[in-house]
């Protein structure tokens, strides 16, 4: 049975005779059940992008769990259709939110691919160039060509 001491409103569940003997000394008051349920976590909304998917994410975390779109077999994401994803799951995604996915969302679609292939490549060249350098270095301080 769970009480509450009516002197510090502190709440204990203890065993139904000792709760019954508080209650009749008018030291505790009984809690009613509706009143130990837990409160639902408020949603939290994040816009992200993924760092090996290279792709733009809504992320609604509920509690310890998140739910994400696009999910793996979307591949045309749009912000209408988060909101309505998200609304048949019972959550409104918040205007702001959606105005960063579609704003993130645009930004990368606007990356031509030949661009971002290109620029990882070069990235690629130069870190090899950078390492052979360093093995040729390596290999005069210990005195082998």
């Amino acid at each position: 049975m769970h009480i509450e001491i009516t002197r510090t409103s502190r709440r204990f569940h203890l065993q139904p005779d000792i709760a019954q003997a508080l209650i009749e000394a008018g030291l505790a008051t009984e809690v009613p059940k509706e009143h130990l349920a837990p409160a639902k976590p408020a949603p939290r909304w994040a816009v992200r992008k993924h760092p090996l998917l290279d792709r733009v994410e809504l992320v609604l975390f509920l509690g310890s769990s998140e739910s994400i779109y696009p999910g793996p077999n979307c591949f045309n994401p749009t912000p209408e259709n988060a909101a309505e994803i998200f609304a048949r799951m019972g959550h409104q995604v918040p205007p702001g939110v959606l105005n960063q996915f579609r704003a993130l969302l645009n930004s990368t679609k606007d990356s031509d691919p030949d661009v971002v292939i290109e620029s990882r490549l070069r990235v690629q060249a130069e870190q090899y160039s950078r390492e052979q350098r360093e093995r040729d270095a390596q290999r005069i301080v210990e005195g082998v060509k």
